[in-house]
């Protein structure tokens, strides 16, 4: 009986209107998705490769004689931001220098606007918001419909379980939405492995299937509340109407309420006010440091010329070498202050950034679990997560490029400390050795520690879905058929 039912649903739907517009649908939406995002991500990583090379020939023809105080790095795009773009088109180069803050300056607000504007048509688009509506539009009438028609009552007349014609009717529709989507999915995947810079490791095609299996059950969450809705109503009317309002709310209104509504519950200084008291810590310690260097510079003459003069030599037979001297330790001291300046700048910055990424965190957290009342914030967070593109990349890179703004800071104090840091420019046979400069390194998490991310985001879902579920078939087993 069951496969029946089962059967008797996936044959109404293919011979249905509705299949033969949502397969052209789903293969036409994710083929051009495809398409688009394959040349996208090609485009970016031949940008991303000439960027770094670009930017690192800049950085050493601007230090030629005096090491430059500021350094570009280049986040490398995903290759799987063709299926789940998440958070990658929010800063793409980071300026690191040796007296501020990381700060992100490309992103693609300015680089592609119109992507930015209305959202990239990717894998993850165009299954939560289309086809999550498709699933609902398969369920509206799945019980109202038949009830309406009169074909219900004839059926449980046969003596059919209830709980059969149930589940019956919810694999069967959840079914006929997965023969068009899986047959687009794979023209799609098709579409982008033909590419010659698309290169899936072993690790990417688990992450692959993950999402997969995300999708899976993000879509059944919405057949279950379809299912449910049409048990609840009398006509497919009603049905469809009230499934859209519930579409509207989980899809659009809540992800975008959440951050809105948690802003207002937990406040946090904006991060201009962050950055105003940053500047002022730093101007403070900055006059503080050039009073020491103003005074230092009164002072060192006189102790190099005591020091020779006690040492039997004489300044005015050696003025080059005095000025040496006087220069070297100069330098020396200099650097040692600057060292101490910027370990002040440092610790007092860290201290206010630490307060302020505590704040945001739980601001974050606080919407983040707001979202999540809405299985499309789930599902974005879980395959966002799982793609690694989402919001652990994100801090994952800036807080290697803090890192590395400390590292590259120390380099350059060191320089000046060795007295390399500015040299003669009328002489070009003075250039400053880069070849020691650190460079720089982020690691992406691994897949477990990705699913590790998500876990939550799919318990919930796999919640929401035998929650529905359980409503729609203990609905269906107590009312009336007519």
């Amino acid at each position: 009986m069951f496969l029946t039912i089962v059967s008797k649903e996936i044959i109404g739907n293919l011979l249905s209107f509705r299949f033969t517009i949502t397969t052209i649908l789903c293969v036409l939406l994710m083929s051009i998705s495809s398409y688009t995002l394959r040349e996208r991500y090609e485009r970016q990583l031949n940008e991303y490769n000439t960027a770094v090379t670009n930017h690192l020939k800049s950085f050493k023809e601007s230090s030629k004689h005096h090491v430059s105080s500021t350094y570009v790095l280049d986040k490398q795009p995903a290759p799987l931001s063709m299926f789940a773009n998440g958070l990658e088109g929010i800063g793409k180069t980071v300026n690191v220098t040796t007296s501020n803050e990381p700060t992100f300056s490309n992103s693609d607000v300015t680089v592609e606007p119109l992507s930015t504007l209305f959202g990239a048509l990717d894998f993850e688009f165009i299954i939560r918001v289309v086809i999550s509506l498709l699933a609902l539009l398969f369920t509206y009438d799945a019980i109202a419909g038949e009830r309406e028609l009169g074909t219900l009552k004839l059926t449980l007349a046969n003596s059919i379980p209830r709980d059969v014609v149930i589940l019956g009717k919810a694999v069967g529709n959840y079914v006929s939405l997965l023969v068009p989507l899986g047959v687009s999915v794979l023209i799609g995947l098709g579409i982008i492995v033909l590419s010659p810079q698309v290169h899936f490791d072993g690790e990417m095609w688990k992450r692959l299937l993950a999402a997969g299996l995300v999708t899976l059950l993000y879509i059944w969450v919405f057949t279950a509340i379809g299912l449910f809705i049409s048990v609840c109503t009398q006509r497919s009317a009603t049905a469809l109407l009230s499934l859209l309002l519930i579409w509207v709310v989980f899809v659009l209104a809540v992800p975008k309420a959440s951050n809105l509504l948690a802003g207002q519950i937990y406040r946090v200084p904006s991060i201009q006010e962050i950055q105003g008291q940053k500047s002022t810590i730093a101007q403070r310690i900055n006059d503080e440091n050039l009073q020491e260097m103003m005074k230092m510079g009164q002072t060192v003459g006189k102790e190099v010329v005591e020091e020779w003069s006690a040492g039997g030599k004489e300044s005015h037979s050696d003025m080059e070498g005095m000025q040496s001297a006087i220069h070297s330790t100069l330098m020396e001291k200099i650097a040692d202050l600057q060292k101490k300046a910027q370990e002040k700048i440092s610790a007092e910055w860290e201290r206010i950034q630490l307060g302020y990424d505590r704040q945001r965190r739980k601001q974050l957290e606080l919407a983040i679990n707001f979202s999540r009342i809405s299985p499309a914030s789930s599902y974005v967070l879980a395959t966002t997560s799982i793609a690694n593109t989402g919001l652990t990349r994100q801090q994952s890179f800036l807080r290697d490029t803090k890192q590395y703004q400390r590292e590259f800071t120390n380099y350059s104090l060191a320089k000046m400390a060795e007295g390399t840091i500015f040299l003669d420019p009328t002489n070009p046979q003075a250039k400053i050795d880069l070849s020691d400069m650190p460079r720089f390194e982020t690691k992406a998490p691994t897949f477990d520690a990705s699913l590790g991310e998500a876990w939550v985001d799919i318990l919930l879902l796999a919640f929401m879905g035998i929650l529905f579920f359980m409503a729609a078939y203990v609905s269906f087993l107590r009312q009336d058929v007519l």
